[in-house]
C-alpha cells in the first residue's frame, strides 16, 4: 500500500485514492484451471507483487520499477505476499492435491519405470531416459509442492516460484545394495541474475537448494524409494492399487 500511494512522495493528484486494504474480500468457485477465486487485499497484493518482479527482472530503470519505491530488498518482501497469497490459493492441501494429483503422478511413473526397469505405459518419458524436463507454470509447482508439503528458502524469498524456476526430482541408485532414493531440489536465477541478464555458466549457477521431505527425507536430504511411494501414493488422488 505504501508502493501505490508514492512511498511518501507527495502525490501529483488531488484524487482521493482507494487503499489496497480496503478492497473487498471475496471467495468463489470459477469454471477454469482454478477451483476457487480468492479476491480481497493479498490476492490484490499478489498480482501486483508479480508486476513490480517483471519490472525489475526484465530490467527496467530503476526510476520507473514500482514509480521509483521497489529496490531489490523491497521487491523480496513483496513477493512473501505472493507466496502468502499461494499458500490458501494453490498450496492448501485439499486444493494442491486436487490440482497436482495427475502431474504428481506422471512424476512418479516416470521414476518408477526407471527403478523397475519396466516399460510403463502412461509415463511420460522412455525407459532409460536420463532426464525428463516437464514445463509448466509456477502455479504447477505451487500444488504439487503442496501435496507433499514441501518448502524452501531461495534468494531470500520462501517458497517463491519466480520465472524460471524448477522443482528438481533426483532418482539415485546406490551401487553397493541396488537399492533407490529420491532428492528434490528447488533451483532458480537470483532476482539479480535475471535483472542483470547473467549468463548462467559453472561459475555463475542458478541457486540450488535442497527440499526436505517430511516423514521421508533423512539426514542428507535423500528420501528412500519405498518411503518416497507411500508418500506419494498418500497425496495422489485415484492411484490404481497395482500401480
Amino acid at each position: 500500500d505504501r508502493v501505490l500511494s508514492g512511498c511518501g512522495h507527495a502525490s501529483s493528484t488531488a484524487q482521493q485514492r482507494t487503499s489496497i486494504f480496503d478492497v473487498p474480500a471475496s471467495l468463489a468457485p470459477v469454471s477454469d484451471d482454478h477451483l476457487a477465486e480468492l479476491k480481497g487485499p493479498l490476492n490484490t497484493a499478489s498480482t501486483l507483487s508479480e508486476n513490480f518482479l517483471l519490472e525489475y527482472t526484465q530490467g527496467m530503470p530503476a526510476a520507473d520499477v514500482g514509480w521509483g519505491c521497489v529496490d531489490g530488498a523491497t521487491l523480496r518482501n513483496l513477493m512473501q505476499l505472493h507466496a502468502a497469497a499461494a499458500e490458501f490459493s494453490q498450496r492448501t492441501p485439499v486444493i494442491a492435491r486436487i490440482q497436482a494429483s495427475n502431474l504428481l503422478d506422471h512424476i512418479f511413473q516416470a521414476m518408477k519405470q526407471q527403478v523397475t526397469a519396466k516399460p510403463i505405459t502412461d509415463a511420460p518419458g522412455k525407459l532409460g531416459d536420463r532426464m525428463l524436463l516437464l514445463v509448466g507454470h509456477d502455479t504447477n509447482i505451487s500444488v504439487v509442492a503442496g501435496a507433499l508439503g514441501l518448502d524452501w528458502i531461495i534468494d531470500g524469498r520462501r517458497d517463491d516460484t519466480p520465472p524460471g524456476g524448477a522443482l528438481v526430482f533426483e532418482l539415485w541408485r546406490q551401487r553397493t545394495t541396488g537399492t533407490y532414493s529420491v532428492k528434490i531440489y528447488y533451483t532458480a536465477q537470483t532476482l539479480e541474475q535475471m535483472r542483470n541478464a547473467v549468463p548462467l555458466s559453472p561459475k555463475s549457477p542458478p541457486v540450488r537448494v535442497p527440499v526436505f521431505v517430511l516423514g521421508c527425507s533423512v539426514k542428507d536430504f535423500s528420501c528412500p524409494w519405498n518411503d518416497f511411494t507411500s508418500i506419494v501414493r498418500s497425496a495422489v488422488l485415484d492411484v490404481n492399487a497395482d500401480r
